[in-house]
């Protein structure tokens, strides 16, 4: 019995099928056997001015971000100057390092820097007695008063002199490069803000120990901040800096911010076929890095013919966009068109309708091909 009621319901659905489509195919009929027509609302072709616009979504980023890392490891940070939030000043010190270690080997060199000094003088002074001695006695030389054995003998304790004054400067010289590498590393125990900024960042706090690896801080200019986001390639190759963009912060009600296209990626992910967009815009004050932001970009306008956008259907498993036009006996016949630019309500309509084609704006679930139309408004 089981094996009779499975095909024989199968073939009843068939059957129902069958009715429910002749039902279609004879469009909608009343009960005295006469067809029912549609009441629609139609419209036709409109020209309009479309504003060329290009999306993407991002997240706000300061301007420039500097990362302040500690130039010597190993140092125990004495006290920490700013906080997080902080409006700092480019030089400002952030931090301090223990230095004790390297104050005695300052001392050492700059005491080693005045006994070269005073060396130098003393040299220079024995140099220039007997640099006097050795012009003295090359002039009594000439005039044959004294001997050749006693003028060189003069001569070679100028020279001599000599070499002791150069060497001296040398000493100087390296005791004044030591103590400079020091006055350096002395530098390197105060951590200073690079740039102007807000503190975005402390990541080191008093008793810890310096490290060259990871940053002890992170300054933020953010008087200005800035957005990126991918375009696809037709779309990128569209873009040129300076372009007018608005910006929508959610987070702040929806407001929108203006700026402008700052820079363009020189070239195009391979991959993914997209061109990286940055967007630049003043802060404000209110705009902080981290808020999400919706971008669109003006790229131009252009004239163009529109239809509403309630008068286009979109083909399940295509993709493609239909309408649905009166044909000379007041039935509704789908037409396939090609569609362009979209703004509000307005969609571009490129190819397959013309001046002359009355479309059906209203949607209904009857609305199909051959339908029986009652247009009631244009």
């Amino acid at each position: 019995m089981k094996r009779i009621v499975l095909p024989l319901s199968l073939v009843l659905l068939f059957l129902g099928l069958v009715v429910f489509r002749g039902f279609q195919a004879r469009h909608l009929v009343d009960e005295s056997g006469l067809e029912k027509s549609l009441p629609v609302e139609v419209t036709r072709l409109e020209p309009h001015l479309f504003r060329e616009t290009f999306r993407f979504v991002g997240t706000l980023e300061p301007e420039e971000s500097a990362a302040v890392v500690a130039k010597l490891p190993g140092r125990t940070v004495l006290s920490v100057t700013v906080d997080v939030g902080d409006v700092v000043r480019e030089g400002q010190v952030l931090a301090l390092l223990d230095d004790t270690l390297l104050s005695a080997g300052l001392a050492q060199a700059e005491a080693a820097v005045a006994a070269a000094s005073a060396g130098l003088r003393q040299a220079r002074a024995q140099e220039e007695t007997l640099r006097l001695d050795h012009e003295r006695f090359r002039s009594l030389l000439e005039e044959e008063v004294v001997s050749r054995q006693s003028y060189d003998h003069v001569k070679g304790q100028h020279e001599a002199a000599t070499a002791v004054r150069e060497a001296a400067e040398k000493a100087l010289l390296q005791a004044r490069e030591a103590k400079g590498e020091l006055v350096t590393q002395m530098g390197y125990h105060r951590l200073a803000a690079p740039v102007d900024g807000v503190v975005a960042a402390r990541l080191i706090d008093p008793g810890d120990s310096s490290n060259v690896v990871s940053p002890a801080f992170v300054i933020n200019r953010q008087d200005r901040v800035k957005v990126k986001g991918a375009l696809p390639e037709r779309s990128f190759l569209r873009i040129k800096t300076g372009q007018e963009v608005t910006l929508t912060i959610d987070a702040l009600n929806g407001e929108t911010f203006q700026g402008a296209v700052s820079r363009l990626s020189p070239a195009l992910d391979g991959a993914t076929r997209t061109g990286d967009v940055e967007v630049l815009l003043e802060s404000d004050g209110r705009l902080r890095p981290g808020l999400f932001a919706r971008v669109t970009i003006y790229a131009g306008e252009r004239r163009g013919r529109a239809l509403p956008r309630e008068a286009l259907f979109r083909l399940e498993g295509t993709g493609e966009q239909i309408c649905y036009v009166v044909d000379g006996d007041g039935r509704a016949r789908s037409r396939i068109v090609k569609t362009g630019f979209e703004e509000g309500n307005w969609i571009e309509i490129i190819d397959g309708l013309s001046e002359e084609d009355i479309v059906v704006r209203t949607r209904s679930g009857s609305l199909r091909d051959g339908v029986l139309l009652e247009v009631s408004r244009e």
